[in-house]
């Protein structure tokens, strides 16, 4: 792809330079002959050698601007295939996090540490959006999968955290009395509501992730 496009603005590029020098050699001839009278090689070989070496001139720069940007693109390219693998990655280590049950956490300690480890591989996949260049249609819409996966991961948590704060709250409450058992099912609902919005989330992140591929060179 990147060398047939090369291959395109090379000859789009000589194909009007070209005309340029063409038009300029009749144009000159023109202005400079008789043209009454036969062709005078003389200005004929004047009037060539100038739309030539003007030609050249505007040439030099031209070619290294076409290669130049070419460099940049591919090389934005490569850059772009680098990071969307490595984000791929880190989007298939949250997994286990983002579906992990809240009865796994049983205590303040090890919720600590969980949160920890879920925003490093949160705050990296953050970080590597950011390396990913937008050049084309398809590394848009990767950037866009991402940023709605980035907030599916912040609503999974949220849910999680709930799910653990209510559970401990539950269990806070002590046994025997009316009072307590409407308390426990009040706890009871609120974790049961984040947890079926919790579901939802993972089915989004899940769809999200499907479209995620690649960008390739």
């Amino acid at each position: 792809m990147g060398k047939k496009e090369l291959k395109d603005k090379i000859e789009l590029t000589i194909f009007w330079l070209g005309l340029f020098c063409l038009s300029y050699l009749i144009l000159g001839i023109i202005l400079k002959s008789d043209l009454t009278s036969p062709l005078d090689s003389s200005i004929f070989y004047e009037v060539f050698r100038d739309s030539l070496t003007l030609t050249a001139y505007f040439l030099a720069p031209i070619a290294a601007l076409i290669l130049f940007t070419d460099w940049r693109e591919q090389h934005a390219s490569i850059n772009n295939e680098k990071n969307s693998k490595e984000i791929l990655d880190v989007a298939t280590n949250l997994l286990p996090y983002i579906n992990t049950y809240y009865l796994e956490i049983q205590n303040d300690e090890q919720f600590f540490k969980f949160r920890e480890q879920y925003f490093t591989l949160y705050f990296d996949l953050k970080r590597k959006k950011l390396l990913i260049n937008s050049i084309d249609s398809k590394s848009e819409e990767f950037v866009n999968n991402i940023e709605k996966l980035d907030i599916v991961i912040l609503e999974i948590w949220s849910c999680l955290e709930r799910q653990y704060q209510f559970n401990k709250l539950y269990e806070s409450v002590p046994e025997g009395s009316s009072s307590s058992e409407i308390l426990k099912r009040s706890y009871g609902d609120k974790i049961n509501e984040a947890g079926i919005k919790k579901s939802d989330c993972l089915s989004n992140y899940l769809k999200i992730q499907k479209k995620l591929s690649v960008l390739h060179v």
